[in-house]
């Protein structure tokens, strides 16, 4: 009898386990690491994504809530001016609203923050809620970006939040 509850409890123990296992995702050649959580899963590459280094999809799929890690070159923009055009760009591009835009802190790295819902671009009519994160590195302006249904949003916003405040760059 004990070996049968020994055992039972082996087996909820792995299970759990298992259950509660993060994976950390990194690419080497672009520098940076990210942790998801479980049932997050990244998905395969695709050459139509230019600048996406990394596509993940929530547990309920892509449709639900996705990321999607992606790297520009800095050129001529610094964090302020590359702030104002994305704020530019949700208000009249996207025909959306800002939410909320704050100054964070990731990892020890000065990043922003910005929430905001519009137009997808490449979702004809179909109004997100969207959450990135951006980091200025090295030349480089790395984005965590978070999107999801609106209906849906309440569901997939903390763990939005927990990934992309996961990101670590070389």
């Amino acid at each position: 009898m004990r070996r049968l509850k020994l055992g039972y409890l082996l087996l909820i123990f792995t299970i759990f386990s298992a259950a509660v296992a993060q994976e950390q995702v990194s690419n080497d050649e672009q520098g940076f690491q990210l942790t998801l959580l479980p049932g997050w899963t990244q998905l395969p590459d695709k050459a139509e994504f230019q600048n996406t280094y990394l596509r993940v999809a929530s547990p309920a799929g892509v449709e639900d809530g996705a990321i999607y890690l992606q790297i520009f070159a800095q050129g001529t923009y610094t964090p302020e001016t590359y702030r104002t055009a994305v704020r530019r760009y949700v208000t009249t591009t996207m025909e959306g609203r800002i939410l909320a835009d704050q100054d964070i802190t990731v990892n020890g790295r000065e990043a922003w923050r910005l929430e905001y819902n519009g137009e997808s671009v490449g979702y004809a009519g179909d109004r997100r809620h969207f959450l990135n994160t951006v980091i200025f590195h090295q030349d480089k302006i790395f984005v965590v970006h978070c999107a999801s249904k609106d209906q849906v949003w309440d569901s997939v916003n903390e763990d939005f939040r927990e990934i992309s405040s996961t990101l670590e760059l070389d």
